[in-house]
């Protein structure tokens, strides 16, 4: 899969000589920053054709082209290359807090989640089918929680950016305290 419609697949220039790869996947494909635009701008979230036009590219599109790209990375990559996939953090907490984000509805935070859950759900399983390690962004403890959009100090970009609703700075900083977790776990790390 490419990143966007106008790259090349990152694939395409993947080395042969790494011992670890991580990667996140699957957003952008369903179309998950247009479904939360939606949500944003009062379009209803909830209404039931977004909305199930986008658990459709979820549950129908998403495994297989999930399972094509991990068989393209691991021929890519080798038997030994550990694969870290990165799941994606809820940006946005299941109640209100502080004012922010008065524009969602009680409603449509629920299907906010519940999106972002199913997603996870269906790259978790893709992941373990490959023999990839999903690591998953909204447990306990993850550096995420209380940083979600239209907190103070969130994780993520607004709907202005060039990339809505994608890890910032600091989002990208928690993926990366997520994944070296991980790696110490593993044993890659030390410490």
């Amino acid at each position: 899969m490419a990143q966007y419609p106008t790259q090349p697949p990152q694939i395409a220039s993947f080395p042969t000589d790494v011992d670890i790869v991580s990667m996140s996947i699957g957003g952008n494909d369903i179309g998950f920053p247009d479904f939360a635009q939606a949500c944003v701008l009062r379009q209803g979230c909830g209404g039931p054709t977004m909305l199930n036009a986008t658990l459709a590219k979820i549950n129908g599109q998403l495994p297989g082209r999930l399972a094509d790209t991990y068989a393209s990375l691991r021929a890519a990559a080798g038997p030994t290359t550990e694969v870290f996939v990165l799941g994606y953090p809820q940006i946005v907490g299941a109640v209100r807090q502080g004012g922010g984000c008065s524009y969602l509805t009680g409603q449509e935070r629920p299907i906010i989640r519940d999106v972002v859950a199913q997603l996870n759900g269906v790259i978790s399983q893709a992941s373990a089918a490959a023999g990839f390690t999903y690591l998953d962004a909204t447990t306990a403890g993850s550096p995420f929680l209380g940083h979600e959009l239209c907190t103070r100090g969130s994780y993520f970009t607004n709907i202005s950016s060039a990339f809505p609703f994608h890890p910032n700075l600091n989002g990208q900083g928690a993926y990366q305290d997520l994944l070296t977790r991980a790696l110490r776990l593993a044993g890659f790390l030390a410490g």
